[in-house]
């Protein structure tokens, strides 16, 4: 891990890979989408950190082998002080009906994206990273101690051209509209550009190629072409009997496209709770922040669903901790 500045929290950064489409649902939306993705204020698609603190809640409970009552964890159990579920409740939180014994130890944050594949006709896809996607990452960056990856992102956020191409110049057909590109000198950043591909390489074979095919557009642009990059999906409900639509079984859904760059961070609140100390799980927050990396294989890249849509192949992401 990168030497953290006295300012900083105690946190670790986390890298997320889309392995398949995400669908993070917003609900019923009286536009041509029925069932669009969340978004934030600037019109960008993000994952709520609800979806991803129970994606991880439910991973850390099936690796403990915890037991699940109506779809809850089981954090406490008559006549067992400390059942399996109990590190997850600590790490995360209790479940409804565990009572008020204290938040989770750890806070997780939403996921951002800061890279989209998106159609190029004459280089097959592009990575698009808008100016405000990327400046968000590099805060967090900064937030959490990583200064060398907050310096790198806020270099590249900070293009003075409207479209830049990282590594290549000319013009590239987003889509198949023409979009002429300035290119930014990466210099010293160029080994953590190397550095970053080969990292997210690991999880995606097609995140590897970032360094090569990234393009940094100003939000005026970038919002317009990520739009265009949601997958909308028309999906019908038939008669079984008859293999006919039924009546109003029409829908469309709205999907983040796989190979989606994301950032995160899990953060130490400094607290503990109920289940952290009668356990003796760990004593302190800290602790239970790189015992929780341990035990739920995150070093490793740890594979989870979220959002919806899980029981038609949607929804797997890869996190990986950036060291």
């Amino acid at each position: 891990m990168s030497s953290k500045p006295s300012n900083s929290l105690v946190g670790i950064p986390l890298f997320g890979v889309a392995l398949t489409h995400l669908h993070p649902g917003a609900g019923r939306s009286p536009g041509v989408v029925d069932l669009p993705v969340v978004k934030d204020s600037l019109g960008y698609p993000l994952v709520p950190a609800s979806s991803v603190k129970g994606a991880l809640k439910t991973r850390c409970a099936r690796a403990e082998q915890a037991e699940f009552r109506q779809g809850t964890i089981s954090c406490t159990k008559k006549g067992e002080n400390c059942p399996k579920g109990s590190f997850c409740c600590c790490l995360f939180g209790g479940e409804v009906g565990d009572g008020a014994k204290g938040s989770g130890v750890l806070s997780v944050l939403d996921l951002t994206p800061v890279a989209f594949p998106v159609a190029s006709a004459d280089k097959g896809f592009v990575y698009v990273a808008p100016k405000s996607l990327l400046a968000r990452a590099a805060a967090l960056m900064a937030a959490v101690g990583s200064s060398d990856y907050a310096n790198f992102f806020t270099h590249l956020s900070q293009s003075p051209y409207t479209a830049t191409g990282v590594g290549f110049t000319g013009s590239v057909y987003l889509f198949t509209s023409p979009v002429k590109l300035d290119t930014i000198k990466v210099d010293g950043d160029a080994s953590f550009l190397d550095r970053l591909s080969k990292f997210l390489g690991d999880i995606h074979p097609l995140a590897s190629s970032i360094k090569e095919r990234l393009v940094i557009l100003d939000d005026s642009i970038a919002s317009k072409i990520v739009d265009r990059a949601l997958l909308r999906i028309t999906r019908v409900r038939l008669d079984r009997n008859t293999k006919t639509v039924v009546r109003g079984g029409v829908w469309t859904e709205e999907y983040i496209p796989q190979a989606t760059v994301f950032v995160s961070a899990v953060i130490a609140t400094g607290y503990t709770n109920e289940f952290c100390e009668k356990c003796n799980h760990c004593s302190d927050a800290k602790s239970c922040l790189y015992k929780a990396v341990n035990r739920l294989g995150l070093d490793q890249g740890l594979p989870v669903f979220v959002g919806g849509k899980e029981t038609v192949g949607k929804g797997l992401i890869v996190f990986k901790p950036l060291h």
